[in-house]
């Protein structure tokens, strides 16, 4: 299958929006149109230039370039200059734009936007919506082999506002910035390969003693959900996963870590 890589010149948005998108870009990896972030250096001029009108260098940008011909301009906010492409005003959806750009830029016969999410992601499109979320101070430590999954957690985390994060692909990396960060939210994936995950989950909470810790897997024993209990996680969650539960763990601030977890199922 042949590609077609669109370069996209983003003007303004705060970290969160950039974040999102720029997560959604590497999602589109594997389409027959893909998005980038273009930079100077790139091997292609932008096609598509994406402004934030509520920026300080939406008018910057606008001076320089002008109406002349040039990267179609797609523009969020009001008061649209004449010569937009398309416009959108907040709160909007990162999959809205991106639809409207396959629209141009997709070959014909068009595609469903399933940016070729693995159906067992349950990947969720809503968590790109631009909703202007308030800044978090927190950070997260996302430790997973499997590079979609990790995606999916980190867009996930920008949809509630939490963008400082590491990730960990190896037990001796998480132990290691266990070591020499302090986080407030630790994501581990229990099917971690070619580790004993129950005895990395004991290292990285000796570590971390104050974060909270979600722990993914793909068992569905009650004594699963025990340990993870016992042993003082704030929540075990079964893969594949269901957006609403993660959403909810990642956003529980426990007061306590042994009250955190509902209790176990009988499944």
């Amino acid at each position: 299958m042949s590609q077609q890589r669109i370069f996209v010149k983003v003007t303004g948005f705060s970290d969160v929006e950039r974040h999102a998108l720029n997560t959604v870009f590497r999602l589109s990896e594997g389409r027959e149109v893909v998005y980038a972030l273009w930079t100077p250096g790139a091997p292609d001029e932008p096609r598509v230039a994406l402004v934030d009108g509520q920026s300080y260098e939406a008018g910057v940008e606008l001076t320089a370039t002008g109406a002349a011909a040039g990267p179609r301009l797609i523009w969020v906010g009001a008061i649209a200059p004449a010569h937009a492409w398309l416009t959108f005003e907040r709160p909007m959806r990162w999959s809205d734009v991106v639809r409207a750009m396959d629209e141009a830029f997709m070959p014909p016969p068009p595609l469903d936007l399933d940016l070729d999410a693995p159906p067992e992601l349950d990947l969720d499109l809503s968590v790109f919506d631009v909703a202007k979320p308030a800044g978090d101070a927190r950070r997260a430590l996302v430790i997973a082999v499997d590079m979609e999954l990790r995606l999916y957690l980190r867009a996930k985390l920008a949809a509630v506002g939490l963008t400082r994060l590491q990730e960990a692909t190896s037990a001796s990396d998480a132990m290691e910035f266990g070591q020499t960060e302090k986080f407030d939210l630790i994501l581990l994936d229990l099917d971690l390969t070619g580790a004993d995950d129950w005895q990395l989950y004991r290292g990285v909470r000796l570590l971390q003693p104050e974060a909270s810790m979600v722990l993914l897997t793909r068992q569905r024993g009650l004594g699963t959900r025990l340990k993870a209990w016992w042993l003082g996680a704030t929540a075990c969650l079964r893969k594949p996963l269901s957006p609403t539960a993660l959403q909810e763990a990642i956003t529980r601030v426990p007061k306590s870590r042994r009250q955190a977890l509902p209790p176990p199922d009988p499944q």
